[in-house]
């Protein structure tokens, strides 16, 4: 069954078929997710946000049946930001992070944070816990409003505090701050080396230019000719006069 069909019940508002359909479907593995999720919005923007809830929670408990804790954690994350009215589901997922994240210090209290049981849309509290629970100390991260890099010198969960060491100096936010403000990013990255790391920047552009050159794409987002290459090294770490020889 296609997402169109599976739409076309929604707007007809056949809703004994698309139950039956929908248990089917979600026996199936792997199950069409794009499609069933498809059907969860168009639930949610009807204004049948109970009956989009209903119909998650199956999907969940059958998918719970032959998954890891992590995989249903994953669904249950794509599922709310298409039911975004379901509390339930936003309780679900909170506890599947629990789970998931048992081991690590200050779980709960990042969750309370993050406002996934709270008034922030889904994507943003999701994004708050991703972002937070990546970030440990030595991660990098890129700032997303001016692309300078950082380096996470503490993270503390219970506390909502981290401390990011920045060429500029060090800077202290909370988790929701964090998650507005940087994406994670490779340690090799070259803005990061190049800024932060600059004795590591040295060694690799002598003796492992392969490696540097990979990490400049994938700071140019994996596309760059060569005069881009040739730009991003001269003068500033590269004297003009030695491009030739280096390449």
């Amino acid at each position: 069954m296609n997402t169109a069909d599976w739409l076309n019940l929604v707007r007809q508002g056949e809703w004994a078929a698309l139950e039956d359909r929908w248990l089917a479907a979600i026996e199936e593995s792997p199950a069409d997710r794009p499609s069933l999720l498809a059907v969860l919005e168009a639930l949610a923007k009807a204004g049948e946000g109970e009956r989009a809830g209903t119909l998650a929670w199956m999907w969940l408990n059958t998918f719970r049946e032959r998954s890891s804790p992590r995989e249903v954690m994953d669904l249950a994350r794509e599922i709310i930001v298409h039911t975004p009215g379901s509390e339930p589901l936003r309780e679900q997922v909170a506890e599947l992070y629990r789970s998931v994240y048992a081991d690590r210090p200050g779980i709960e209290s990042l969750i309370e944070a993050s406002g996934l049981r709270g008034g922030k849309s889904p994507r943003r509290a999701l994004r708050t816990l991703e972002i937070a629970l990546q970030c440990t100390p030595g991660s990098c991260l890129i700032s997303r409003t001016d692309d300078r890099p950082a380096e996470v010198v503490e993270a503390d969960l219970a506390g909502g505090r981290f401390v990011l060491r920045t060429a500029r100096g060090r800077v202290e936010l909370d988790a929701d701050q964090l998650a507005a403000g940087y994406n994670p990013v490779d340690a090799n990255d070259f803005r990061v080396l190049s800024e932060l790391h600059p004795e590591r920047f040295a060694s690799l552009l002598a003796d492992d230019p392969a490696g540097l050159i990979l990490g400049l794409l994938r700071a140019h987002g994996g596309r760059m000719d060569a005069d881009e290459l040739k730009y991003s090294l001269t003068p500033k770490f590269l004297p003009a006069e030695e491009w030739s020889k280096w390449w």
